[in-house]
C-alpha cells in the first residue's frame, strides 16, 4: 500500500510539472527570439501603474504587453509596472479565431518581428497587473510609435508632426 501511494503522488507529481510546462510555454510572459519590444518614457506621473499597448498594422492587430488572454469572453491584458517613468514592454500579433460549432473565442499570440510606425492606443490603470471590467483606468489615449534601429520607442505626451511640420 505504502509503494502504490508513492507511485500515484509521483504521478500527480510530473502530471502537475506537465501541464505548467505546458502552459507557460503558450501563454507565458517574456519574449521570444526576434520579438520586438516597445519602451515607453516620458511616465514619470504613472510610476507603479500598470499599462499595455495596442495598435495594428495593416490588418494585423499588434499589441505591448506581458500577456494577453481570454477568459469567459472577455480579452484581458496583463501590463508591466512603470518604473522610474520607463517601462518596456514585448509586442505580440495578435490572432483572435472564432469556433461556429463551439461559439468559442481563442486568442493566439505570437511574438511579433515587423515593422512599426504608427500610432498605438495607450491604457494605464491602478488596481492589479491583469486589466479587467474592475481596473482603475487612469489614462486612455494615444502613443506615437517609431523605429530606432528596430527597437521600438514611444514617448508619452509627445504629438506627432502632421504632413506640414505642426504638432
Amino acid at each position: 500500500m505504502k509503494n502504490y501511494m508513492k507511485f500515484a503522488g509521483i504521478i500527480v507529481l510530473v502530471l502537475i510539472i506537465g501541464i505548467s510546462m505546458t502552459v507557460c510555454a503558450t501563454t507565458g510572459s517574456g519574449t521570444s527570439a526576434g520579438a520586438r519590444t516597445l519602451t515607453i518614457t516620458g511616465l514619470e506621473d504613472y510610476n507603479d501603474f500598470y499599462v499595455y499597448a495596442e495598435g495594428a498594422v495593416e490588418e494585423t492587430k499588434i499589441v505591448a504587453a506581458i500577456n494577453v488572454f481570454e477568459s469567459m469572453g472577455e480579452h484581458l491584458y496583463t501590463g508591466k509596472v512603470i518604473k522610474n517613468g520607463t517601462v518596456t514592454l514585448p509586442i505580440w500579433k495578435i490572432t483572435v479565431k472564432f469556433d461556429e460549432d463551439t461559439s468559442e473565442v481563442t486568442i493566439e499570440k505570437t511574438p511579433y518581428t515587423g515593422n512599426i510606425n504608427t500610432i498605438f492606443g495607450l491604457t494605464i490603470w491602478q488596481g492589479g497587473e491583469t486589466l479587467n471590467r474592475f481596473s482603475e483606468l487612469e489614462y486612455n489615449g494615444e502613443i506615437y510609435i517609431t523605429d530606432d534601429n528596430n527597437a521600438y520607442k514611444g514617448a508619452f505626451g509627445q504629438v506627432p508632426a502632421d504632413d506640414d511640420g505642426e504638432k
